[in-house]
């Protein structure tokens, strides 16, 4: 199957770790935008989780300097023991510091239909709310332009244009959940199987985008200047108060919460007393005075 990606509106970050996947992706982007390269941004994030982790980057300076394109990286020696989680926060973090360096339209990665499926069963192993059987997509910030090939395509594609590229060799620690679904699970799905997956998450993202009209719409009608009434609040089910809490930190570009921080600003605004300070992360917090709440954002 050929690979088939649209051309550049505008100037993105490519996200190149200089795996298989990135290189391909970077390969591609170059050749369908032979006459806009300069919208081409290439940047390469090194973990520090492996010792020879230097050599992805060398390689994908090469690489940059072979296509002619601007590159930006940044070392973060994070170590051998840091979580899947942080590494995902730090890389990203460094995306969007380049992104608005170079005032880009948003960020690229060269996440498969692979990474897909195993998201998806990743986070329904973890207990994931509804939003994380889909969590996985395109949006106006960051674009993932090869959810729909599988790795084996992506393969293929490299090995056909004889492309140069590492194999992470953490890739294969069977310790991350990740890793283990990816090497003990994923290979032993039919392409029914694999089908029947796919189709699922694409009904839930549909599912998911309605819900969340209904809940933007109630978010709207309800937080304004900054405030909501507590009474009201109080009124909505549990899980309306969670999607609410969710939506207001998101809109108001508020993006270092879990699960567990929205369970505990939902339980602290129905049992907490009158004049308090509910901290929510990053010196933002919610102000209780009577029936309001207000709050109180350092994002913006």
């Amino acid at each position: 199957m050929d690979i088939q990606l649209e051309k550049l509106s505008g100037r993105y970050v490519l996200a190149i770790s200089g795996g298989v996947d990135s290189v391909s992706l970077l390969d591609l982007m170059v050749k369908l935008n032979l006459d806009t390269k300069e919208n081409i941004i290439v940047a390469h994030f090194d973990h520090g989780i492996r010792n020879d982790s230097k050599k992805d980057r060398i390689l994908v300076q090469d690489l940059a300097k072979k296509y002619g394109l601007t590159f930006y990286f940044e070392e973060a020696n994070l170590g051998q023991k840091t979580s899947e989680a942080l590494a995902r926060k730090k890389r990203y973090q460094f995306l969007d510091q380049i992104k608005k360096r170079t005032n880009s339209a948003g960020i690229i990665t060269a996440h498969h239909q692979d990474d897909l499926i195993e998201t998806a069963i990743l986070n329904i192993l973890r207990g994931t709310n509804r939003r994380g059987l889909s969590s996985l997509k395109n949006n106006e910030e960051i674009k993932r332009p090869f959810l729909d090939y599988d790795k084996k395509t992506i393969i293929e594609y490299a090995l056909k244009n004889n492309l140069r590229w590492i194999e992470d060799s953490t890739n294969k620690d069977t310790k991350y959940l990740r890793n283990y679904l990816r090497i003990n699970v994923l290979p032993k799905l039919s392409q029914k199987d694999r089908l029947k997956m796919i189709e699922l998450i694409k009904k839930n993202r549909i599912i998911n985008n309605e819900i969340d009209k209904i809940i933007f719409s109630i978010y709207q009608k309800n937080f304004k200047n900054n405030q909501f009434s507590r009474l009201w609040f109080d009124s909505l089910d549990y899980d309306i108060q969670k999607e609410f809490i969710v939506f207001l930190l998101l809109d108001n570009k508020i993006k270092d919460y879990s699960s567990q921080t929205i369970k505990r600003l939902v339980n602290s605004l129905k049992t907490f007393p009158n004049n308090v300070i509910i901290e929510i992360s990053n010196q933002n917090f919610f102000k209780i005075n009577k029936d309001i709440v207000t709050l109180v954002n350092n994002k913006k």
